[in-house]
């Protein structure tokens, strides 16, 4: 046999479907194997890969989440084949990908290990594809950014290999565990991947264990593959910095000697440290930039109102308590209002930023009769002030909107603009896929090379530069069944900078993957995918609502908290410091499934399920929660729950 492909999957349903038909097609000529591990997925995968369309496909379920290195040598100790490759789920392989690998393969005796070009779902380069030895040196410029900021240098660009063309073959330190072929009789001389690992450092280990036996690992560019990269590659989180270091540490304390080992770890707990406080500092200086700056610019704008009202029309003078307290309160009610209308989500919408306004202003103006009389200063200082604020709030946008500094905007955000690349066949598919998704596009055309799709009325030509130039559409559909992987790929990476969201209808599905990565839920449509709770809106909403119940809770505990073991003060007290929400997943043995949207740990389960319920169910009614949320069900859920207590 010449081939094994092997697929350790974990809860990525729709893209482990497109990569096996990809891998599929890249058999045919191929006398070859694929195993899919299956790491106890709980989102339909095991039940999807039982079907009989998939009957070619080795498969081991397991139990438990064994890992990445685990699951791999499962497959790995009963494949047959000559050569084995190692390929993420995530992954989209054109037709001859493997033909070509296995043939420079057995032109390069040498060659023990072997990575391609990959890029992402935008299809823009993935620098991981070459990689060299994290060297206590080559780990330092990596981490405190020296790498990033001298790509080109032979010294500090050495981790990714930024210096080396990336469209010519290479010798390489370092492969890629997404796409990692090897000889299985280098393989059986060296051992498997080292399970120490249970996520990353598992292919800088084996990489190097390939070279100390005197083989070479080569980076392969002349074929292309596409890698989504999903919640394992966020590298700005805190958990991504500790556990990818951590398995650095390993690979040090095993290939270093002690005292670089020693001082490799030193280094590697300072940069957890100071990557964790840049990424916190990072995010924080971003959530609070915005407001923070309409803030001052509305306080401006308010104390220029100010004097000119007492001067021309109150004819007065406005004690300092009016300019130190009254108005920074107003400002706050008015921003906090914007911020929950959803005047500060991505892309800015005018109508949701003057909804703000609107409904902070009926707030004060509620506020004010409530007021005594030596604080009731103006009611059209007020309405002034909302209009000013609403005024500057627009201006400052429609600068920035002119001057196209970031992404903002002071229209409307239109409904999206689509064209395919199909052919009629395709195209009807995807028509009929979209409404069940409840995505709404402006379906502009189809652009195809077959000569009888012309009579079509929606054919706009066969050039898809010409019609993206013409049409200027928001979005890219590529249809699998009309047109190969290959030009797929090829397409891709000529668009990468025309600022286009790219996806993908394969061949034999009913779902489009979207461009971004396999958490981005929000961007894969199916007719299982379209969720409210990944909105920021419906997250704020969720937020507000935790807080009211908790302080309602903890306010009337007295009166029903006793027996309660599950809704205990401390309990309450963790979701008004947001450690808990209220109503979260029905428990999942091994954990929520993550293409669902992220919640924390909760004091009630949005469904009250068997104890012997199978994991496919609770998945399902996970996904219906995220799907259907609102406030409304959360509040229901809690009083049911309060009111159903034991005596």
């Amino acid at each position: 046999m010449k081939l094994s492909v092997i697929i350790v999957n974990y809860n990525v349903k729709h893209f482990l479907e497109q990569a096996l038909f990809a891998a599929q097609k890249a058999c045919v000529n191929l006398h070859a194997e694929v195993f899919v591990v299956d790491n106890v997925s709980s989102d339909g995968s095991v039940e999807m890969l039982k079907q009989p369309q998939f009957n070619w496909v080795k498969t081991i379920f397991n139990t438990e989440n064994l890992g990445f290195s685990r699951a791999n040598n499962q497959a790995m100790r009963l494949a047959q084949g000559e050569f084995i490759l190692l390929l993420n789920p995530d992954t989209l392989v054109a037709e001859d990908s493997f033909e070509q690998i296995i043939g420079f393969m057995e032109q390069q005796p040498a060659c023990g290990g072997l990575g391609v070009y990959m890029i992402d779902g935008k299809g823009s380069f993935l620098p991981e594809s070459k990689r060299g030895l994290p060297t206590p040196n080559v780990a330092f410029y990596k981490i405190f950014g020296l790498s990033k900021f001298f790509p080109r240098s032979k010294k500090f660009g050495k981790y990714h290999l930024s210096y080396l063309n990336k469209t010519e073959i290479h010798e390489i330190q370092v492969l890629s565990g997404a796409f990692m072929l090897m000889r299985k009789s280098v393989l059986d001389q060296i051992g498997l991947l080292d399970e120490k690992y249970f996520m990353y450092g598992e292919d800088i280990d084996l990489s190097y264990r390939i070279s100390l036996a005197g083989y070479k690992n080569y980076y392969y560019p002349h074929t292309q593959i596409i890698h989504y990269k999903g919640e394992s590659t966020k590298k700005d989180t805190l958990k991504y910095i500790i556990t990818f270091y951590k398995a650095m540490v390993i690979f040090a304390k095993q290939y270093f000697t002690k005292s670089n080992a020693a001082i490799f770890g030193y280094l590697i707990h300072f940069a957890v440290i100071v990557r964790a406080a840049i990424a916190l500092l990072s995010n924080w200086l971003k959530l609070i930039f915005s407001p923070l700056f309409d803030a001052i610019l509305i306080y401006g704008g308010m104390l220029a109102l100010t004097h000119f009202w007492q001067q021309n029309i109150k004819n007065t003078v406005y004690p300092a308590f009016f300019i130190q307290i009254i108005l920074p309160f107003y400002i706050v009610l008015w921003l906090v209002s914007v911020y929950f209308s959803g005047g500060y989500d991505k892309p800015f919408t005018t109508q949701k930023m003057v909804r703000g306004i609107l409904v902070g202003t009926v707030f004060i103006a509620a506020l004010y009769g409530f007021l005594p009389e030596n604080l009731r200063f103006s009611r059209g200082l007020i309405l002034a002030g909302a209009a000013l604020a609403t005024a500057l709030m627009l201006g400052i946008r429609l600068v920035l909107h002119l001057l196209q500094v970031g992404d903002s905007s002071i229209s409307t955000p239109t409904q999206k603009t689509m064209i395919a690349v199909a052919n009629t066949q395709e195209l009807a598919k995807l028509m009929e896929l979209l409404p069940q998704t409840q995505t709404n596009p402006v379906f502009l055309g189809f652009v195809s090379h077959e000569a009888t799709d012309a009579q079509n009325p929606l054919y706009l030509g066969n050039d898809l530069e010409q019609a993206i130039a013409i049409f200027k559409p928001k979005e890219i559909v590529f249809c699998g069944g009309a047109v190969s992987n290959k030009t797929i790929v090829e397409l891709m990476m000529a668009l990468k900078n025309k600022n286009l969201s790219l996806k993908i209808m394969p061949e034999r599905s009913q779902f489009v993957i979207g461009s971004h990565s396999v958490d981005a839920a929000s961007d894969l449509y199916t007719p299982d995918f379209n969720l409210r709770l990944s909105q920021p809106s419906a997250m704020r909403n969720k937020r507000v609502v935790d807080l009211g119940l908790a302080f309602l809770l903890i306010v009337s505990y007295p009166f029903w908290g006793f027996n309660q073991k599950k809704t205990s003060l401390s309990a309450l007290f963790q979701v008004v410091l947001a450690q808990k929400t209220m109503v979260g997943y029905a428990h999942l043995p091994d954990g929520a499934a993550n293409t669902l949207p992220v919640l924390k740990p909760s004091i009630f389960s949005c469904f009250s399920l068997p104890q012997n319920a199978k994991k496919v169910s609770i998945y399902r009614a996970n996904l219906l929660y995220a799907k259907y949320y609102s406030a409304l069900s959360d509040v229901k859920t809690v009083c049911k729950a309060i009111l159903s207590r034991p005596k």
